[in-house]
């Protein structure tokens, strides 16, 4: 019995590590060109991401919004402001979530 339950315990904590883990290296800075793009403007790749710190930018996080400076190879910077991720069930209110933002830097 006793082993069965730790079997359990060790089981479940084994896949609450492995939610938590950090994506592949990369694999963010795909998304925020791929959203760039998507949004009409130009974005070589590799970008590298940092968080935003303007006056814009605290306006987006006022909005529940979480803003990224994001550059591109080439030198081009955007504001990318995404809502930020909740774990679990979706809310009730979900499509009220805000809409995401992308926007040159300033």
């Amino acid at each position: 019995m006793r082993a069965l339950l730790a079997l359990t315990l060790v089981l479940g904590f084994a896949q609450v590590a492995v939610a938590d883990l950090a994506p592949p290296p990369e694999v963010r800075e795909r998304a925020y060109a791929e959203q760039i793009r998507k949004a009409g403007f130009k974005c070589a790749e590799p970008v590298t991401f940092d968080d935003a710190d303007s006056p814009r930018a605290d306006a987006l996080r006022e909005r529940s919004l979480v803003p990224v400076r994001v550059e591109c190879a080439g030198g081009a910077a955007y504001l990318v402001a995404n809502p930020r991720r909740f774990r679990g069930r979706a809310a009730s209110d979900a499509a009220s979530r805000p809409t995401p933002v992308v926007e040159r830097w300033r």
